[in-house]
């Protein structure tokens, strides 16, 4: 590789060999560290030091996004090409460039050395990570001296869905094969039927995007048939989740269909007027399921057929693709979100109203269509990156830079994002 750092990028050549991994997913697994120590709260801590200005959450997000540039790399990048991330990817700034130096000339990020050598730190991103306790919990958790799965076991101020979810910590934590994600489907599938045949069921989430394996499962039940007005849906959870029981399939619930849960909400904020909390419990249901022997976290929904679409496009993802899809929507003039695409206009400071109704959807290419932008089969949905405006070929989201350097950066020219240095 070219560069000037003293190493040349040895260094970091060196540290992504010893750990297996190509100098492209060390760099990502790096910055992931970076987004995981903030969601844990790292700046929130006793002793922690306040790294500038912003928040946690901010800051999650921030590397989170780079993450996702940098998955664009070739898979040995050389410097040009680690510094021309700077000019190319939207949100990548100064800071970020000066962390890639510092990863180029050593081997190894400062900041993350710095949490992982702090117990304290290490405890908060083990606590996250179980459901029900959120960011300031953690951190009032860390304080009072936990600091592992075992101290945390031994509280007996715990929410029974945590109780429940650390009874199977071990057996959560372990990635799911695909093939049981099949099973899991199929199982509810039949149950499903058996309860109404006008219900199917499709596995959402990393599975659909064509993963071997995924973190949990997301099954989505649809009722075919159910159109516009119809609340027939509102009442599948309530029957199924008996019944699946009952089938030996779950063993535990986090949420009590039809009762507000109060528990690993993954949504960010959403409206919360009570018709619509009382039909976001109604069609949504989280529990523990037992597949191939191993206890595995389930997330079921159902929507009525009309809400096939978008509902199927939301729960696929990836997060990052779903951010950006709906901004883009917005950009069009609309919102989207697993419910529909409906026209809105801004109205005061930041807040969107809607200003037409749901707009008829056929199919999730239909809404990609309607908003102008290159359809993405569900394993090219990672990032902002493939958010592909159809009137240019370009993506959505560029910098400015890029907008007048770069060609189009469509699936065709993707081999050029990877190599800058080469375009003339």
């Amino acid at each position: 590789g070219g560069g000037t750092g003293l190493g040349g990028g040895a260094a970091l050549e060196d540290a992504a060999a010893n750990q297996g991994l190509t100098v492209r997913a060390y760099i990502v697994d790096q910055f992931r560290k970076l987004s995981n120590a903030y969601r844990a709260g790292a700046d929130k801590g006793t002793g922690a030091r306040m790294h500038g200005s912003g928040r946690s959450d901010a800051r999650e997000y921030h590397y989170k996004q780079v993450c996702a540039a940098l998955e664009h790399l070739s898979d040995s990048p050389d410097w040009a090409e680690l510094e021309a991330i700077g000019t190319q990817r939207h949100g990548v700034g100064g800071k970020t460039i000066a962390k890639l130096r510092e990863l180029w000339d050593t081997g190894r990020l400062g900041r993350v050395d710095e949490f992982s050598n702090n117990p304290e730190q290490v405890a908060r991103e083990l606590l996250i990570k179980v459901h029900g306790i959120g960011q300031s919990r953690v951190v009032e958790l860390v304080r009072q001296g936990v600091r592992t799965i075992s101290d945390l076991r031994q509280r007996t101020d715990l929410s029974p869905q945590t109780s429940i979810w650390l009874k199977y910590h071990d057996q959560l934590e372990q990635p799911i094969p695909r093939d049981h994600i099949g099973e899991v489907r199929d199982r509810i599938g039949a149950v499903a039927s058996r309860i109404d045949p006008r219900l199917k069921a499709i596995a959402c989430g990393s599975y659909r995007r064509g993963k071997m394996e995924s973190r949990d499962m997301d099954v989505m039940l649809i009722l075919r048939g159910a159109g516009p007005g119809s609340t027939e849906h509102l009442e599948v959870m309530a029957r199924i989740v008996p019944e699946l029981h009952a089938d030996g399939l779950l063993t535990d619930d986090l949420t009590t269909p039809g009762k507000f849960p109060q528990f690993g909400k993954k949504t960010a904020a959403r409206v919360t007027t009570p018709s619509v909390v009382q039909a976001e419990n109604s069609i949504a249901y989280m529990g523990i399921c037992i597949v191939g022997g191993v206890h595995r976290r389930l997330d079921l929904r159902c929507y009525p057929e009309h809400q096939e679409a978008p509902a199927l496009l939301h729960f696929t993802g990836s997060g990052d693709f779903n951010r950006f899809m709906s901004r883009a929507a917005n950009a069009r003039g609309f919102t989207l979100s697993e419910l529909g695409l409906q026209p809105s206009v801004i109205k005061g400071p930041a807040e969107r109203v809607p200003s037409g109704p749901h707009l008829e959807l056929h199919s999730e290419a239909h809404i990609f269509e309607i908003l102008r932008l290159e359809y993405k089969d569900p394993s090219e949905r990672r990032d902002k990156i493939d958010v592909i405006d159809s009137t240019t070929g370009r993506p959505f989201f560029q910098t400015r830079e890029s907008r007048t350097a770069l060609p189009a950066l469509t699936d065709t020219s993707r081999l050029q994002a990877h190599h800058p240095a080469a375009i003339t």
